[in-house]
């Protein structure tokens, strides 16, 4: 039988060196197995990136921005109805998480601002998880915005027939927050948004190319 040659990079002595370094610096067992473990050697492959000084990869490109409208009054209720055009924003379906975590919402004094809106890079979830930098990091602070700015976002992406879905972070219920997203299904007769709301720790992924927006 054939035996695999695994061409090694470090000596045994300085493998052992580096072993006493990271355990003095805090590497329990537990560390090193998550590392083991990751997928596709992820943790390695960051620790490697971090000390070569390599840039982190991004993830998001800006694309633009855009000026949305403030409400004194928002009540979410009477704004995202299901089958109706309200504002210019026309609402094909809410999913069970919206309806429960954002419609029986009420902002108020939002002001007029301009959003960011990003392009994703490449497939990624909400926070960092299994050694991949998350949407939200990436962002940094100005991640989350109210829900009367998301809503004001449709209506101008439906005016300009700006039909790809976009992803926003929004607190919900009990000051949660969470990834509600939109995409456009064009129905029968009856066109419209479709909109869903996913806890930020859930392990599913965003598709490339999806909008990202922030302030």
């Amino acid at each position: 039988m054939k035996k695999n040659i695994v061409s090694r990079t470090l000596s045994v002595h300085k493998e052992h060196e580096l072993l006493l370094k990271l355990e003095a610096a805090g590497l329990t067992d537990v560390l090193a197995q998550r590392i083991i473990d990751s997928r596709d050697n992820a943790l390695a492959k960051r620790f490697i990136r971090l000390i070569s000084d390599e840039p982190v990869e991004k993830i998001l490109e800006q694309i633009g921005t855009v000026r949305v409208k403030g409400a004194a009054n928002f009540v979410a209720r009477e704004k995202f109805r299901e089958g109706y055009t309200v504002d210019g924003v026309s609402i094909a379906s809410l999913s069970g998480s919206f309806q429960m975590y954002f419609l029986d919402m009420i902002e108020f004094d939002a002001d007029t601002i301009k959003l960011k809106i990003y392009k994703l890079l490449k497939a990624a979830r909400d926070v960092s998880m299994e050694g991949e930098r998350g949407i939200i990091p990436e962002i940094g602070s100005k991640h989350e915005i109210l829900l009367t700015h998301f809503f004001h976002l449709l209506a101008h992406k439906q005016e300009t027939k700006d039909f790809t879905g976009v992803v926003a972070y929004i607190l919900g219920r009990s000051s949660k927050l969470y990834a509600v997203d939109a995409d456009w299904h064009p129905g029968f007769g009856f066109g419209g948004w479709r909109i869903h709301a996913t806890p930020i720790t859930s392990k599913s992924l965003w598709n490339r190319e999806i909008q990202v927006v922030s302030r």
